[in-house]
Parts: structure tokens; C-alpha cells; sequence
């Protein structure tokens, strides 16, 4: 992600008011938005994406973690970072999800996403 100077100076005025609060990845755009600024999506393969910087990841949108994907957070891709096994990131060219090493615990959340991966219940 990357941000403006103004748009992040204008967030930190607005979160310091209390008038903005939640998850950054819902608020930011939503603010930038809401403010004039302008957004774009960095890799997709819709209208917020610049022609040029298309289909840089791999979604399923039908699924409710979007896996099969390049741009998951599980299950993962590898357990290691591309330059540790570039072998496992079969497709060249693509932005992948950030290995999250430090996840030891299955949560729901994760639960669902390996049921699903694993061929499990659809949403």
C-alpha cells in the first residue's frame, strides 16, 4: 500500500478526532475516497487498476477467501519468502501474499480457508 503524505496527514487528524476508526484496509481507501483523494488498485483486474498494471495477482471471486489464488493469506503459497524457494511461486510475474510464518495457531478464520482449500464448503 502505498499513501500520500496528505492523505496520511489527513488520516492521522481524523483518527486523532475519533471521527475514523477500524481495520486500515477498509478505512484508508474508504477516506481517500471520501476526501477527493485519488486510489488505485495496485495488480487487479478491474476498473481501479491503470491498464498497464492488470492482473499482477490471481483471485478466485467466487470464493468467499478468494482462493485459488496468488494474493491469499491461506493457505500459503510456500512457507518460505520467493528468495528463499523462488520454485514454489509456480507463475512467474505475480504478486503473491506475504508469507505469515508466525501463524502457529488455526483459528476459525484459517479453519475455514484449509476446509475450503481442501475442496471443503463453498461460501
Amino acid at each position: 500500500m502505498r499513501l500520500s503524505r496528505r492523505l496520511l496527514e489527513r488520516y492521522a487528524a481524523l483518527a486523532k478526532e475519533g471521527s475514523w476508526r477500524g481495520h486500515t484496509e477498509a478505512i484508508l481507501p474508504t477516506l481517500a475516497r471520501q476526501e477527493g483523494f485519488s486510489l488505485e488498485d495496485l495488480g487487479g483486474g478491474r476498473a481501479w487498476s491503470r491498464a498497464g498494471r492488470r492482473n499482477w495477482y490471481r483471485n478466485t471471486r467466487s470464493s468467499l477467501f478468494l482462493t485459488p489464488g496468488s494474493f491469499v493469506y491461506r493457505p500459503p503459497v510456500s512457507e518460505a519468502y520467493f528468495h528463499e524457494a523462488a520454485g514454489a511461486f509456480v507463475e512467474a510475474g505475480l504478486l503473491y501474499h506475504p508469507v505469515k510464518t508466525q501463524v502457529t495457531e488455526m483459528g476459525p478464520v484459517r479453519q475455514a480457508v484449509r476446509a475450503e482449500a481442501e475442496g471443503g464448503v463453498r461460501f
